[in-house]
């Protein structure tokens, strides 16, 4: 499982519910699995700031009956916490949607209208710079305990870095991929230098090289498309140098499936509650609503 949190370019808004509640909800592939459709667009209509929706997914490449209902809300639950904190829990709306139209893999969506229902004030759930940290952490949890596929794991590392959304675009570069691969095998590619002369004379225009990747431009392309790993790393300068990075490969992957799980979940969960708490004081400071007037202490 992965967690992804999508843009709005404008803010976000009930375009968003509109995405997730389509035609895939009577198709039978979208259905809401926690929250309540039109409070949640009640709450986006009242939200006067420029940015409304915090808008994410979780992305799991079982299938949607892998699990049972129970599980994913439970799955919900221990992520809202570590997104939002204990403070924040019921003061934010959050309507989360099951997709499974994707090969009938199962996606939870989650939409969230960017302000704390007791203040009125704006609240933005994520933000990378301070809340990547306990989404890192609650996402290596719940691969842990529900033993699901991880994107940490180094055996699943992929050499393209590009959307598979122009499927046909996607498979001309898996095809360069392959071929380049093929090239090295029987000898012809000697070095990632070697390898870039010859894709530019190719008319493939390498933009970019760092120590671990190179940027191409397809013929007649626009986009820019991001190899990596192996034969695109800047260590390749021939075969036995290719062999030394595949056993370093191999060894990460020995060390990833080799380590103790269990006390890296009870660190990972340690260290998830210390960051909950640290949260949960600066909302408390920022978010602490003001007192009525009959509230008012008489000192």
């Amino acid at each position: 499982m992965l967690v992804k949190f999508l843009p709005t370019y404008t803010g976000g808004g009930l375009g968003s519910i509109n995405y997730l509640l389509n035609e895939r909800k009577a198709a039978g592939t979208a259905k809401v699995v926690k929250g309540d459709e039109n409070l949640t667009r009640a709450v986006i209509k009242g939200v006067t700031y420029k940015q409304k929706t915090c808008f994410g997914v979780l992305s799991f490449e079982e299938k949607h009956d892998f699990m049972n209902e129970e599980q994913k809300l439970k799955i919900i639950k221990d992520f809202e916490r570590a997104l939002l904190g204990d403070y924040m829990l019921d003061r934010v709306n959050v309507l989360w949607v099951e997709h499974s139209d994707k090969n009938g893999r199962l996606e939870l969506n989650f939409l969230a209208p960017k302000i704390d229902l007791i203040t009125g004030n704006s609240f933005n759930p994520y933000l990378a710079k301070f809340d990547q940290n306990r989404i890192d952490l609650i996402k290596r949890i719940i691969n842990h305990e529900y033993n699901l596929s991880s994107p940490d794991d180094p055996a699943r590392e992929q050499t393209i870095s590009a959307s598979k959304k122009n499927i046909g675009h996607y498979k001309n570069l898996e095809e360069l991929d392959k071929k380049l691969h093929e090239l090295v095998k029987e000898g012809y590619i000697k070095n990632r230098d070697h390898m870039i002369e010859l894709l530019n004379q190719s008319g493939i225009e390498v933009t970019r090289s760092t120590k671990k990747s190179i940027t191409v431009v397809l013929p007649n392309q626009k986009t820019k498309n991001r190899l990596k790993g192996g034969i695109y790393d800047a260590n390749f300068t021939g075969a036995q140098g290719l062999g030394e990075l595949g056993q370093s490969s191999s060894r990460r992957i020995r060390e990833f499936h080799n380590r103790d799980i269990q006390v890296e979940r009870e660190r990972n969960r340690r260290k998830l509650e210390e960051l909950v708490k640290k949260r949960d004081r600066f909302n408390k400071r920022k978010f602490r609503a003001s007192l009525s007037r009959d509230n008012i202490e008489p000192k």
